[in-house]
């Protein structure tokens, strides 16, 4: 599961990682998809410079009270493409795609929407670059293998090497 969460693999790298056939990746991956345990096994990273896209990150805090109404009128924005509710110095974290030189309307349009609300404060970041996407929980090999082994219905199932 650690290759599945890093990046960007074949069957066919993560069979020659794993020193594995494409067979057993193929299999492997369909059992963990099964259980529930990964929704999605492609994914790729865009060149957002190549197409001329500028991401915006937006932190929101505003009254846990209006969070779901925002968070409804924000999923219909169609520049939003991710949306996360978390607790801490923000109630909502905001990424939006937009072309280059339209950050400013962008930027406003969401803003428009936040504005029915009382007591909202952002803070805006333009442009970033991914230096990393790991989207894997454990820290320890054993500690994964142990928790697939325990979710995994069928526990012969051989899933170590991901």
């Amino acid at each position: 599961m650690r290759n599945l969460s890093t990046g960007i693999s074949s069957y066919e790298e993560l069979a020659r990682t794993c020193k594995v056939t494409r067979n057993t990746i193929y299999r492997r991956i369909a059992a963990l998809e099964n259980a529930g345990i990964i929704k999605n096994t492609i994914r790729c990273i865009i060149n957002l410079d190549r197409l001329d896209i500028t991401p915006i990150y937006i932190g929101v805090k505003m009254a846990q009270a209006d969070l779901d109404k925002a968070s409804r009128l924000l999923v219909a924005h169609r520049n939003v493409k991710l949306l996360v509710r978390s607790y801490g110095d923000q109630d909502l974290n905001i990424l939006a795609f937009c072309p280059k030189g339209k950050e400013g309307e962008i930027i406003q349009s969401i803003k428009a929407i936040l504005e029915v609300f009382s007591d909202v404060s952002t803070s805006v970041s333009v442009g970033f670059v991914w230096e990393k996407t790991e989207l894997d929980p454990f820290d320890d090999q054993l500690e994964l293998e142990y928790t697939l082994k325990q979710t995994i219905e069928k526990p012969n199932l051989e899933v170590s090497h991901f």
